[in-house]
């Protein structure tokens, strides 16, 4: 998703932006892929760098946690930055230590927001995503979806090595 701040007269200003594009998430256990990026934004300029406020809405297809059955999920969550000129080269030379909330524009006024958007949809999802409240996950005895079919394994106890420390609750 690229914002193009050169269409802008006046600051403060309010822009939307909609990428539906399907983009796979690299390095993430539960989400797979990220669809219908929404942003929402209120940008302000000052001097050359631009500070973003918004809204980001998304749909993530995620892994459930305890099935491993891939879900679709709706996110939101708000969502803040800076735009400043240059790169990670002028970072290092004005010595901003934390430049995470730093997104940088090139000659044309023109800011990728992938990588911001990436972070903040992966803090989004929760932990834990499960596809529904109550899934009941994989038999730890005979492995096979418990939500798909009742399995009649029982857990055996006997051989729980922990089994004792029920006895002390």
């Amino acid at each position: 998703m690229i914002l193009e701040l050169k269409h802008f007269d006046s600051f403060p200003v309010q822009t939307e932006l909609v990428d539906e594009t399907v983009r796979a998430v690299i390095g993430t256990d539960n989400i797979q892929v990220i669809k219908n990026l929404k942003l929402k934004l209120n940008v302000q300029q000052a001097d050359a760098e631009f500070f973003c406020q918004g809204r980001l809405e998304a749909t993530a297809e995620l892994e459930c946690a305890r099935c491993t059955k891939s879900f679709e999920q709706q996110l939101a969550t708000d969502i803040d930055f800076i735009v400043a000129p240059g790169g990670r080269n002028r970072a290092k030379e004005e010595k901003i230590i934390d430049d995470e909330d730093y997104v940088y524009y090139d000659n044309d006024l023109r800011a990728d927001l992938w990588d911001i958007l990436r972070q903040a949809v992966i803090l989004a999802v929760t932990m834990k995503p499960l596809c529904v409240e109550n899934c009941r996950g994989f038999c730890s005895v005979c492995g096979g979806n418990r939500n798909e079919k009742q399995c009649n394994c029982r857990n055996d106890n006997s051989r729980n090595q922990f089994a004792e420390l029920r006895n002390l609750l």
